[in-house]
């Protein structure tokens, strides 16, 4: 009775693991049919790093050379990512920036990079973080970036964003990503436009430095954030440089990061 008993469990994981490999080849055979779309589009290749769980291409655009690759394609659509890496030119090795749109977590390798306030340009909703070893670079590339990752975005209905130029590379990255081949084909395109904006600000003499915004008005009759106390002519406030909610300097300090939004800098307010 025992044996049956083993052997029929036996089956059943053997048919449960079965029903599991079937539908991982049904994944991987969706994705192959995605990936030979932007092939198309794109005169693509297949990427010697593919692999079953993550089909991979490479592709020339324009000069510059383009891997893409879908991670995580047998997990669901919102821990599914759609990396997109361009070579920087040499000029540009020594970049290091970081462009973080809704992500959870920053990357280990850009935490010591130093923060850089959302520059004067359109803004987004979300959370937002920059990082870089030149703010005057950052802003510049903000400013002619930000529209191509509202659109790439959007056009792939990612739950979050990444930008991370470090190390010779530029990778986009797309945190949830929809199954359509032209999502792909827009992603390698804008991350081979990033890689352009990288090198042509690289190749700039004296770049400008980032304008600063006005300084934020605090109301006579504003109440502190944190405190909720109200504002007093003798005491020093600030706003936070995301939001521009008002607190009293010490306050903030005492917070080290905004208590509406999470960000991490204040500027001293009118």
């Amino acid at each position: 009775m025992i044996e049956w008993a083993l052997l029929g469990a036996a089956a059943l994981g053997a048919g449960g693991y079965a029903v599991r490999v079937i539908q991982r080849g049904r994944v991987h055979g969706r994705w192959s049919k995605i990936l030979d779309g932007v092939a198309e589009d794109l005169g693509a290749r297949p990427s010697a790093g593919s692999r079953f769980d993550a089909p991979q291409l490479r592709a020339d655009i324009e000069g510059t050379t383009v891997t893409i690759v879908v991670k995580d394609i047998h997990r669901g659509v919102r821990d599914r990512r759609a990396v997109a890496t361009a070579t920087l030119p040499d000029i540009a090795n020594t970049v290091r920036f970081y462009f973080g749109w809704d992500v959870r977590e920053i990357p280990v390798a850009v935490e010591h990079v130093a923060e850089v306030p959302y520059p004067p340009i359109q803004r987004v909703d979300g959370d937002v973080e920059i990082r870089a070893d030149d703010a005057a670079m950052a802003t510049r590339f903000m400013r002619e970036a930000i529209l191509d990752l509202i659109d790439v975005r959007g056009a792939a209905s990612a739950h979050a964003l990444e930008v991370i130029a470090k190390g010779g590379y530029l990778e986009l990255v797309l945190h949830g990503v929809i199954e359509q081949p032209a999502v792909l084909t827009r992603a390698a395109r804008v991350c081979q436009r990033l890689a352009s904006i990288v090198d042509t600000i690289s190749r700039g003499t004296t770049l400008p430095a980032p304008e600063e915004a006005p300084a934020p008005v605090i109301a006579d009759d504003a109440v502190c954030t944190l405190c909720d106390a109200a504002r007093a002519a003798d005491e020093a406030w600030v706003a936070c440089a995301s939001c521009e909610a008002p607190y009293h300097a010490p306050c903030f300090e005492q917070a080290t990061a905004c208590v509406k939004c999470g960000h991490t800098t204040a500027r001293a307010g009118a």
